[in-house]
């Protein structure tokens, strides 16, 4: 909610008590960009939310029943908007289950990092005002519904990122120096987890450690996901590569690949989803002399 004091913004030739009186030029109230950081661009890359809906709502001073309002998104011109002039008092936040009837409606297309909204309030020139409406100032409020619900970019397609290991290396190593204390005793060693469903079904997975900038990448062969368990083998190929000091740390990353225009529920797929195991299975290589 934004309280914009107006009182700096009342023309010179205005008297108190004067009544109507024209103005001269536009008085421009308020003109700048709302920008609302979200929490999905790091686990869900390459996605970009469904049409949102939105109501404005704006009061206060009389001025409001004169306003012209403009609205741009992500560089959209939308032109003026015909608002109600409506208040909710919205304060920090909204818990309705959903949007209330009044207020302005606005369909933002976003992504999954930002919102990004441009007002441009004003009175235009060809309107009469009075003194006393500027000593009340003009409150507004925007509700933004966020639907769960996403789209894989229709291009290059989206990916869900799981973040199951941390960026800490795996087997607890402080350097690449330090040695592996599975080394010269364990073949292979298979991680697995087990879901009660598995909302990826028939996807690809994705599994890397490391980066192209650090030049330390390890990467593991893509998965087809038809059952409840996923995770990643660790064979004496893979397991080299881990105790390659210059492929420090090992920290792998799992990612659901979606292929462009798919599309992703979050509500739906994930409401009654939850781990069950979690499984290392290893093959030994011990030798015993007698």
């Amino acid at each position: 909610m934004d309280n914009k004091d107006i009182s700096g913004d009342r023309p010179a030739h205005l008297t108190q008590g004067g009544g109507p009186t024209p103005i001269t030029e536009d008085i421009k109230i308020y003109d700048s960009w709302i920008t609302i950081s979200l929490d999905f661009s790091e686990v869900l890359p390459g996605f970009i939310l469904k049409p949102v809906e939105s109501r404005l709502f704006i009061y206060g001073s009389k001025i409001v029943d004169i306003l012209t309002i403009t609205v741009k998104r992500d560089g959209e011109d939308l032109g003026d908007i015909a608002y109600d002039k409506s208040r909710y008092h919205l304060l920090d936040e909204y818990t309705g289950t959903e949007l209330p009837g009044n207020g302005t409606p606005i369909e933002l297309n976003l992504s999954a990092d930002e919102i990004k909204i441009h007002f441009t309030v004003l009175v235009k020139d060809d309107k009469e005002v009075e003194y006393e409406w500027f000593d009340e100032p003009v409150s507004a409020e925007l509700l933004i519904w966020l639907p769960y619900e996403f789209l894989a970019d229709p291009v290059n397609g989206a990916e869900v990122s799981l973040p199951l290991f941390g960026e800490s290396d795996l087997f607890g190593r402080g350097s690449g120096e330090d040695g592996n204390p599975l080394d010269n005793l364990v073949e292979t060693l298979e991680l697995a987890i087990s879901f009660s469903d598995n909302p990826f079904l028939n996807r690809t997975l994705l599994v890397q450690s490391g980066s192209v900038e650090y030049e330390n990448v390890i990467n593991f062969p893509p998965q087809l996901l038809t059952g409840k368990t996923f995770g990643m083998i660790l064979d004496e190929n893979i397991m080299a590569e881990i105790n390659n000091p210059a492929k420090f740390p090992f920290a792998p990353r799992f990612r659901i690949e979606y292929k462009p225009g798919e599309g992703l529920d979050i509500l739906q797929n994930f409401k009654e989803i939850h781990s069950n195991e979690f499984l290392f299975k290893a093959k030994i290589n011990y030798r015993m002399d007698l």
